[in-house]
């Protein structure tokens, strides 16, 4: 019988394949050079004509996906702030997925005040996406390597095959008329008014002046 660690471990899993198809399209899947070297391969071997059209017509797809991706960072990355979600929607427990300036995968929370904890959701061991539920320590879990994550402070715990902590990402808070209502810097510098009735309704954006390419 199934321990409760192991269910956990398995929807975490499950949590994990759907955010990582839904961020498929955004996200970089194969780099150009190992496609090149994947394809030349078969290239080089005894192909019927359907398997060359096959493998022609995915080398097509492949590289009008890295198109696609590069034309919609460039998009992003010439907006001032982007869109996660609204500030009433985000859970203490359930993180909201997005993707950051650079095409990489993010998390926003709220804390136990109902402000935003937004940190990357790219694992710092080997970059798998993290998974989005927390658990009632305050973790999040990998499930790639089974590292778990403290979302308040990004650090792993002891013992996670990831050393280093996820970095947490600039907010602001804007209300209805796009007026900067809070922001919070990537160290967690504050400016603006924390008081919620006047933060009710407002959206939650990352900024751009607080990106940063680094993996």
């Amino acid at each position: 019988m199934a321990s409760n660690e192991d269910n956990n471990v398995d929807d975490e899993k499950r949590v994990f394949l759907k955010a990582m198809g839904g961020l498929g399209a955004a996200l970089f899947l194969l780099s150009l050079g190992t496609l090149e070297k994947f394809f030349s391969f078969f290239e080089k071997q005894d192909l019927t004509k359907e398997q060359e059209e096959s493998i022609l017509s995915e080398k097509i797809r492949r590289l009008k996906q890295t198109a696609e991706e590069e034309e919609m960072q460039l998009q992003r990355l010439g907006q001032d702030r982007i869109y996660v979600t609204s500030i009433d929607s985000l859970s203490p427990v359930k993180g909201i997925y997005f993707i950051d300036y650079f095409m990489r995968p993010g998390l926003a929370f709220c804390d136990d005040n109902g402000l935003p904890i937004v940190i990357s959701a790219k694992c710092t061991h080997l970059g798998c996406t993290v998974g989005n539920n927390v658990d009632s320590k305050g973790l999040i879990l990998c499930p790639c390597h089974l590292s778990r994550f403290n979302i308040k402070t990004g650090a792993p715990i002891p013992g996670s095959p990831a050393k280093k902590p996820l970095p947490h990402l600039g907010w602001a808070l804007v209300d209805a008329k796009g007026k900067i209502l809070l922001t919070e810097d990537p160290e967690g510098r504050r400016q603006g008014t924390t008081d919620m009735d006047t933060l009710d309704g407002s959206s939650l954006y990352i900024l751009k002046k607080y990106a940063k390419g680094a993996a």
